[in-house]
């Protein structure tokens, strides 16, 4: 069982939602996903929130994103993606786990790449898988850029007809990246993924 290991405590603290400069603003609205972004104080970067529903019930949702090895199909330019375990841990624990994700960017800046903390929590509105960048469990390499500044959650509820999911999440980039290209990912990437998410549920 994983053990909830070093920083624990300062990894959940970074999992307060950051603090927002602006009001939500629709980017994208169409095949049954709404994806939202504003402002965050602070930083050049904005946050997203991205909602749709999908025909399944909240724990077969809950098992897709907990299956890593299926993100380099369906998750937006992710070449790369694997669980990993900090050091002294080396099995799957129900609530906690962490999943390694390097993410395609356009030349000529530098892929990217992070460790994310995952925490189920089981709710009774629902399902909650609070994600914090827990970027020291694997050492970096000089190839890409280690995200060391991210947070956010999916939230999953039973609703007629199926899941209602709502995705919410923040980070920096870090490194020389341009605020314009990162910020065009904050829209793209949860349009991908949902509607992937929407077309491997029959939605």
């Amino acid at each position: 069982m994983i053990a909830v290991v070093h920083r624990s405590l300062l990894a959940w603290v970074l999992l307060a939602a950051p603090a927002l400069a602006s009001d939500w603003t629709t980017r994208f609205h169409e095949d049954g996903v709404k994806v939202q972004t504003r402002e965050v104080e602070s930083s050049r970067y904005h946050a997203f929130l991205a909602t749709t529903t999908l025909p399944a019930a909240p724990e077969a949702v809950l098992k897709r994103l907990r299956d890593i090895d299926s993100y380099t199909q369906w998750f937006p330019d992710t070449p790369e993606a694997r669980q990993v375990f900090p050091v002294g841990a080396s099995a799957v624990d129900d609530t906690v786990w962490f999943n390694y994700l390097r993410t395609d960017v356009p030349w000529p800046v530098k892929d990217r790449d992070t460790v994310y903390r995952n925490r189920l929590v089981r709710r009774d509105d629902g399902l909650r898988v609070e994600i914090v960048a827990d970027p020291d469990v694997v050492p970096e390499t000089r190839r890409v850029v280690r995200i060391r500044k991210a947070s956010g959650f999916w939230h999953m509820h039973a609703v007629d007809g199926g899941t209602a999911v709502r995705w919410e999440f923040h980070l920096d980039p870090g490194g020389n990246i341009s605020p314009a290209l990162a910020n065009a990912r904050v829209l793209e990437t949860p349009k991908g993924a949902l509607r992937a998410l929407r077309r491997y549920f029959g939605g």
